[in-house]
């Protein structure tokens, strides 16, 4: 996705002579500006996951950085743990359209980051799609339930051992 996209980029800022009848500078469009921030860099991100073997399963944001002139892109592929966290990027500079920078949510190089990425998903239940997550969603309310019960059998436990040894005391004197 690189220089062939950087003419056709290229192209279309050289075709953009005036606007309601003035002359703009050439160099001051940006080929990706606010009305095709979101096709264009969807298309980059579906071209760069293809060409790592992946999808794109779901769009998660997209922001403007304005120090550096780029437009990011947060996106999901299919190899990205959970639902919300270890999300993937794409990176393109405005002026040029040309790709900065492409971060895959799996490929983390640090232990730290994986085991954070799997901590929080697994803590925030965003585990799977569809019937995996439902059923992960009933065994976390599964297992909240069973703390709450041992909770309150085990004051319960404990009240009725302290009345019988309160009662074991005052027999005894």
């Amino acid at each position: 996705p690189g220089k062939a996209e950087q003419a056709s980029g290229a192209e279309t800022a050289a075709r953009v002579e005036a606007v309601n009848n003035e002359v703009v500078d050439v160099e001051a469009v940006d080929v990706v500006n606010k009305a095709n921030s979101i096709a264009y860099l969807s298309k980059q991100a579906n071209t760069a996951a293809q060409s790592k073997g992946m999808l794109v399963r779901e769009f998660l944001g997209i922001r403007w950085i304005e120090d550096e002139g780029q437009w990011q892109l947060r996106f999901k592929t299919d190899k990205d743990i959970g639902k919300k966290g270890g999300a993937s990027s794409i990176t393109v500079n405005a002026k040029t359209g040309s790709v900065e920078q492409v971060n895959f949510g799996y490929q983390n190089s640090s232990f730290g980051s994986k085991t954070n990425n799997w901590l929080l998903t697994l803590h925030m239940g965003h585990i799977s799609h569809g019937i995996g997550h439902l059923l992960y969603q009933i065994f976390l309310a599964l297992v909240g339930l069973a703390v709450t019960v041992l909770s309150v059998t085990g004051v319960y436990l404990w009240w009725k051992g302290r009345q019988s040894r309160l009662k074991a005391l005052q027999k005894g004197r």
